[in-house]
């Protein structure tokens, strides 16, 4: 009876830890990376131009260049967007410019499984284990995000001290609606390059 109460306790700390994320989309706004990367991707999905495959955000100083590649009528097209910051409340405010196409736009995309909101919910849920586990969101450089068939994978850079590093995580959904993220060794399959 004692080892089947070990074994059931086991069983539920795992799947509690196994959950500890949020989806709460306001931890977006902490990091100025992750706020130009909402405000693209909502310029993006207003626009209505097709399904969201993959993007890279990149921060330099008070601005970002959001790369997004999207899929339309089967073709693989590319959307640009400059941002630049201001800071509200503790709070980081986006302000995204419709920028111009990609070159070496990719031929072919894997199916899409993932729209616009479910990257934010991944996105939220990636961030926060970072948080809790890597870094300071402040240290974030770069944020890029893909999905290939069912799966969505996250790649966030960090830079302390003049040091880059990456952290992984794959994402997918869980119970029926939810998005669950988890650290990975690398960065997944599919890997678009911008």
């Amino acid at each position: 009876m004692k080892t089947f109460l070990i074994s059931v306790i086991f069983a539920f700390a795992s799947a509690a830890l196994a959950h500890d994320h949020t989806t709460d989309l306001s931890i977006l706004n902490r990091s100025k990376v992750s706020a130009a990367t909402a405000e693209a991707l909502e310029m993006f999905e207003t626009a209505g131009a097709g399904l969201l495959w993959s993007f890279q955000t990149e921060s330099v100083d008070d601005e970002a260049l959001s790369k997004i590649y999207f899929v339309t009528e089967n073709t693989v097209k590319s959307a640009s967007y400059d941002c630049h910051f201001h800071t509200h409340e503790n709070e980081q405010q986006a302000h995204c410019h419709e920028g111009g196409e990609l070159n070496n736009v990719p031929s072919t995309a894997p199916a899409l499984s993932f729209n616009v909101d479910a990257y934010l919910e991944g996105l939220a849920s990636s961030m926060d284990v970072f948080e809790r586990k890597i870094s300071s969101l402040d240290n974030l450089t770069s944020i890029k995000m893909w999905q290939n068939a069912t799966e969505m994978f996250v790649t966030l850079s960090s830079s302390v001290n003049g040091v880059e590093a990456k952290a992984h995580f794959m994402c997918h959904i869980h119970a029926g609606t939810e998005i669950d993220c988890h650290r990975s060794r690398n960065a997944g399959p599919g890997e678009p390059s911008f």
